[in-house]
C-alpha cells in the first residue's frame, strides 16, 4: 500500500515520488522535482483529486525536465485529469509554471489536447508563479 502524508512526497515501492502535494483552500498545489515521469504525474493527479478535489490546480514545474514526455503521455495525463473533472466543481482550471523553454511546447500541447477533446478543464502555461496564481484567482 502506498502511504501519503499531506504536504510531503509519498513513497512508492521503490523510490520517493518527486511530486509534493499541498492543499490550500480550493487549490491543490503540485511541486515537482527531477526526475519526474508520466506515471508520477498520473499518480499525483489520482491521489490529490481522489482525496480532496478542488477546482484549481497549480503545477510548479520550474527546473523540471519533461524531455522524456511525449504526445501520447500528455494525452494520458489529460485523460487522467479529466476523470476527476466532475469532482472538481464548476470551471476547473490548472495552471502550469515552467522555466525550461523546452517544456513550454509540451504544456501547450497539454492545453490544446484538453481543449480539443473537451476534457472540461482549462489549462494554461505560465513562466512565473505570480501570473499563474493571479489567473487562478489566488494572488
Amino acid at each position: 500500500m502506498i502511504s501519503f502524508v499531506e504536504g510531503e512526497a509519498w513513497q512508492g515501492w521503490d523510490r520517493i515520488v518527486p511530486i509534493e502535494i499541498k492543499y490550500e483552500d480550493g487549490l491543490i498545489r503540485f511541486n515537482a522535482s527531477n526526475p519526474v515521469c508520466t506515471a508520477d504525474v498520473i499518480a499525483a493527479i489520482d491521489r490529490a483529486f481522489g482525496d480532496c478535489p478542488a477546482p484549481f490546480a497549480l503545477w510548479d514545474a520550474r527546473g523540471v525536465s519533461l524531455s522524456a514526455v511525449n504526445a501520447t503521455e500528455i494525452q494520458r495525463i489529460v485523460d487522467t485529469a479529466g476523470k476527476h473533472v466532475e469532482r472538481r466543481g464548476a470551471n476547473p482550471r490548472s495552471a502550469v509554471v515552467v522555466s525550461d523553454p523546452s517544456n513550454k511546447t509540451l504544456i501547450r500541447l497539454l492545453a490544446a489536447y484538453g481543449e480539443a477533446f473537451n476534457v472540461g478543464i482549462e489549462f494554461s502555461l505560465f513562466c512565473d508563479m505570480d501570473s499563474a496564481r493571479a489567473w487562478l484567482g489566488r494572488d
